[in-house]
């Protein structure tokens, strides 16, 4: 993560792991790791500075308890604003992916 001087608002990237419901299911994304850094278990964003990120996600579908771990590598613009998003079946996560909002 960012250890640098404060960053203004424009000059970083806000990404989300919001909870959703896809495919019926309600799905749960959790955002585990930026650039081998641990983000704290109540976090549901993250301010990194704009460049080259690597994202550890955790995707969990409730009604089958099926978890999955996925990377997500991106490139985040300053001023950016990014969510996290499940591609999933009823039974569990295929995929994620970061979407610009």
């Amino acid at each position: 993560m960012y250890e640098g001087p404060p960053l203004a608002k424009d000059e970083r990237a806000i990404v989300r792991a919001d909870p959703v419901v896809s495919a019926g299911a309600p799905v749960q994304l959790r955002l585990r790791q930026v650039d081998g850094q641990d983000v704290g278990l109540s976090a549901s964003k993250v301010e990194p500075p704009p460049g080259t990120h690597k994202l550890l996600v955790d995707c969990r579908i409730a009604e089958s308890g099926s978890v999955g771990r996925f990377t997500v590598e991106a490139e985040l613009e300053a001023g950016g604003h990014y969510r996290l998003v499940a591609n999933t079946t009823a039974r569990k996560c295929e995929a994620v992916e970061l979407i610009g909002d």
